[in-house]
């Protein structure tokens, strides 16, 4: 017997504005999370909320529909659905929570604004230690990535961790590493890079620890004297000018390439062909990059910032200091030359990123559903 036998099918609305926005992180989470629901869940009968004029396209969904950007209108719009469920991801001041009787669930990533060495910057530390709490309580579940967010988001909004459930990434490659040479090529096809180099990933911001991986990269090529090595940095907002200025002004120029976004398969490729994957961050509630490098055999080095060793665990090589440029440049100089260690890092990271599954997540968030809108499956 089907679900759809047992049940009717449950109609849940998802707020699709990350994926609207091309947001790196979250957008990355929210489009693979509803590929996985509507692959495996076909009892779930999805409607994309979306805030722009043009219809997003999203192949598997029941349906899309345009909601206004003021949440009071949006949440009467909300109403007229018929949801059993509806799902908030961001879940901001300005979400649409005023939907009646319909069942709230909701993504929060983590609280990034509520740790002030996160460089997130006042109204973001308002909104963390303020706002999300307060809207945490008016939801019947909340997802996120990993226990340490689950813990800490707990404490912040007076909610006992029964009502979090955690939805860790997964990745978009697959495990699947491209042959390097393959890699190379079209590496230099489509960047004109025909030499080694060190990978950073990241929308470009203070939490993202931009000058502490700047620095530690000018002084590997004094340390190691390199006429080759080069810094490839994708993602959005480092064609900035204080990023330019420094490059310029360090002596880096042509060293350093800003590639900005770039296409799925060409990501894949520089992860596939990078000597290493490095990640500064400050503060991830998960940090998807490194997963994602890891999974396709590129070596890591990343912080101990907030959830980061929980997520790689023996898969990383970390920094004790976040903002040390020093260590940092201390561990890829040694990371370089010390193949061994490299090698087995890999080996390593490859293990743990195949314990992270979209699937397995998935099916967590549709047993959630099932919950909040009170229609148990025994199934399930």
């Amino acid at each position: 017997m089907t679900l759809e036998n047992e049940i009717h099918r449950l109609r849940i609305g998802i707020i699709v504005r990350p994926i609207e926005q091309g947001t790196s992180g979250s957008g990355s989470h929210l489009e693979q999370l509803l590929n996985a629901l509507i692959k495996n869940h076909d009892y779930l009968n999805i409607v994309a909320l979306r805030y722009g004029h043009d219809p997003l396209g999203i192949e598997g969904v029941a349906e899309e529909v345009r909601i206004s950007r003021n949440p009071i209108t949006a949440s009467r719009q909300i109403r007229k659905q018929a949801l059993d469920v509806i799902h908030y991801s961001p879940l901001t001041i300005l979400s649409p929570i005023w939907v009646g009787s319909i069942a709230r669930v909701a993504t929060v990533h983590g609280s990034a604004g509520a740790f002030k060495e996160a460089a997130q910057g006042w109204v973001k530390e308002v909104h963390a230690k303020y706002a999300q709490p307060w809207l945490m309580r008016k939801m019947d579940y909340i997802f996120t990535v990993s226990h340490t967010s689950k813990q800490f988001l707990s404490q912040v909004s007076g909610l006992a961790e029964g009502r979090f459930r955690v939805t860790y990434n997964g990745t978009r490659f697959g495990l699947t590493s491209i042959d390097k040479e393959v890699a190379a090529t079209i590496v230099s096809e489509k960047l004109g890079l025909n030499r080694p180099f060190i990978l950073h990933v990241s929308k470009y911001s203070e939490r993202k620890n931009p000058w502490t991986l700047l620095k530690a990269f000018q002084s590997v090529i004094a340390e190691t004297a390199s006429d080759d090595l080069c810094l490839v940095i994708v993602g959005a907002g480092w064609r900035n000018g204080d990023v330019q200025n420094f490059v310029r002004e360090s002596g880096l120029d042509g060293r350093v390439i800003l590639a900005g976004f770039v296409s799925e398969r060409l990501l894949n490729c520089l992860y596939s062909c990078a000597e290493i994957f490095v990640f500064p961050s400050l503060y991830e509630g998960f940090g998807m990059p490194n997963i994602e490098a890891m999974s396709v055999g590129c070596p890591v080095i990343t912080t101990r910032a907030f959830a980061i060793p929980e997520i790689v665990k023996d898969g990383a090589m970390l920094m004790d200091e976040p903002s040390d440029s020093v260590e940092l440049a201390e561990k890829i100089t040694y990371m370089l030359r010390e193949s061994t260690t490299k090698t087995q890092l890999i080996r390593r990271g490859v293990d743990v990123a195949r314990g992270y599954s979209w699937s397995e997540s998935a099916s967590i968030v549709a047993r959630t559903y099932c919950a909040a809108s009170s229609r148990q499956v025994q199934a399930l």
